[in-house]
């Protein structure tokens, strides 16, 4: 008797491999439906874009507060909107080994890359392990003190500049696509949001424009995280006595400078100055 082809691949494959299969099958079918992909590593500004394009649509439709866009959820309550997928397209905890140059899922899709220094990406993805996901996937920092966690070799800011080269070399080649900075949205907001927005083909005036960025102003987010005004749990500090536990932490260009000693700041730069690709300008 032969076995059903389900079963022998049951047998053949590891209960993970499986679901990372699963998981694999359901963001092609994200992506694919879509109308625009915003992709980022963690701590390059993703909570807040989410907030501030959420204000806009949820001002402008009428829609209830508390809620951050999130795939189709908002184009369900006025078909309008467009579905915005907000992806790392990686893993967290990842290495240089686990990034693929294939992003062919991503072909004819409207690809937006929000990018931020590395340095500080991966100082604050430090604190958010650290603070945040303490005790999940056993201890994600691995017991590492600061230095010894952004200098680890193939990971920490290797990893990084080698996810910000791959995904710049794509947007460099492919129609279709738009880069927002972290730090032009912080210097400038409006202006930043507008460029977004115009290649969304969405049109807001000025004054919508500004009441979101006012609405969404680092200190504002951090106070509604506090009261949990968003309904997303992601968006609530793990404790709300520790300030490095707070999604909206510290939002600040070059605050790595600050927690690190000036010889370590040397040497991050020094590999950012040696792996990151110039023409990104960082």
């Amino acid at each position: 008797m032969r076995r059903p082809l389900r079963h022998i691949y049951r047998l053949l494959t590891s209960k993970w491999e499986r679901k990372v299969h699963r998981l694999n099958r359901e963001r092609r079918k994200l992506i694919a439906e879509a109308d625009f992909i915003i992709v980022s590593f963690p701590k390059s500004g993703k909570t807040w874009l989410r907030a501030l394009l959420t204000r806009l649509y949820q001002r402008r439709h009428g829609l209830p507060e508390g809620v951050l866009v999130d795939h189709d959820n908002l184009h369900r309550l006025d078909d309008a909107i467009p579905k915005i997928l907000f992806t790392h397209a990686c893993d967290p905890l990842g290495a240089v080994g686990d990034l693929r140059d294939d992003k062919a899922d991503y072909a004819g899709r409207k690809v937006v890359f929000l990018m931020r220094h590395p340095c500080d990406v991966v100082v604050s993805h430090y604190y958010q392990l650290k603070h945040r996901k303490a005790g999940k996937r056993e201890n994600a920092t691995r017991g590492m003190e600061l230095f010894e966690f952004v200098t680890e070799k193939g990971r920490g800011i290797e990893y990084i500049i080698a996810y910000i080269n791959g995904w710049w070399r794509y947007v460099g080649a492919t129609p279709n696509t738009h880069v927002v900075r972290y730090e032009e949205l912080k210097r400038s907001p409006e202006a930043t949001l507008k460029r977004l927005l115009d290649f969304f083909g969405d049109s807001f005036t000025e004054t919508e424009i500004s009441e979101a960025v006012q609405f969404c102003k680092f200190e504002n987010l951090q106070q509604r995280e506090r009261d949990r005004y968003y309904s997303d749990k992601a968006l609530r500090p793990a404790d709300p006595d520790d300030k490095n536990s707070f999604k909206v932490r510290r939002g600040k260009s070059g605050g790595y400078k600050e927690d690190l000693q000036p010889d370590q700041v040397a040497v991050l730069e020094g590999v950012m100055a040696a792996r990151l690709d110039p023409s990104i300008g960082y």
